[in-house]
C-alpha cells in the first residue's frame, strides 16, 4: 500500500491537577453563620478581617501607585506654601493611580479568589452557591460595587463625589447586619468571604 512510515506515538498528556477547594462549604448556601463553621477555615469572615484587608489594598493598591506617579510634581519640602496643582499632572498619571485598585483587584479576585489584603489575612471570595471560585462577571460586579464609592469623589462634582462615597458606609453596615456577612457587593456579585486558616 503505502511506503509512509508509521507516525510516531504520542506521549500520555499530562493531567492538569484540579486545585482542591481550600475551605470546606456547606451542601446549600449558608442562611445563617451557624451554617458554616464558627472559626478557622470555612467561617464566615469579620467584619474586622474584612475591613482590615480593604485598608492593606488601599495602601498597596492606590496610596502607593499615587505616591510613585505624583513624586515628580510634589513641590520643594522648605517651601511652606507649595501644594501639588493636579492641573499640571498629566492626565495618564490620574487615570493609572484610579484604574489600578479596581483593576488588580478584580483579575486577582478572579484569578485566586484574593485581594493582596485578603490573601495578607487568610481571606477568600467564592460563589455563594457553591463555594467556588467566583466567576469573572461575578468579580466584576462586586469590584464595582466596593471602587465606585472610591472613584466618584475623583470624578464627579464634588458635593455628588462626598454622597457617592458615603454609600461606603452602607457596605460596612450591610456586612455587619446580613445574617451570613455578606455585604452588599457580595449580595451584587452572588458571593460570600470566607476564612481560609
Amino acid at each position: 500500500m503505502s511506503n509512509l512510515p508509521e507516525p510516531p506515538e504520542l506521549p500520555e498528556p499530562i493531567p492538569i491537577p484540579v486545585r482542591p477547594d481550600v475551605v470546606s462549604y456547606p451542601s446549600t448556601p449558608p442562611r445563617t453563620r451557624l451554617d458554616l463553621p464558627p472559626a478557622g477555615p470555612g467561617s464566615a469572615a469579620s467584619v474586622l478581617m474584612r475591613v482590615g484587608a480593604r485598608l492593606i489594598d488601599v495602601v498597596l493598591l492606590w496610596i502607593a501607585p499615587a505616591v510613585i506617579l505624583l513624586a515628580p510634581f510634589v513641590p520643594d519640602p522648605t517651601d511652606k506654601d507649595a501644594t501639588i496643582d493636579f492641573a499640571t499632572v498629566d492626565s495618564w498619571r490620574i487615570v493609572i493611580m484610579v484604574m489600578t485598585f479596581p483593576v488588580v483587584d478584580a483579575v486577582m479576585t478572579t484569578l485566586t479568589g484574593r485581594s493582596p489584603g485578603k490573601f495578607l489575612l487568610g481571606l477568600r471570595v467564592v460563589r455563594y452557591v457553591d463555594g467556588r471560585l467566583a466567576a469573572p462577571y461575578q468579580v466584576v460586579l462586586r469590584t464595582a460595587v466596593v471602587a465606585i464609592p472610591f472613584v466618584a469623589p475623583l470624578v464627579l462634582p464634588s458635593t455628588i463625589g462626598q454622597f457617592v462615597n458615603l454609600l461606603s458606609l452602607v457596605v460596612l453596615i450591610s456586612i455587619a447586619i446580613d445574617p451570613v456577612g455578606r455585604g452588599f457587593q457580595d449580595k451584587a456579585g452572588g458571593t460570600i468571604v470566607l476564612r481560609t486558616r
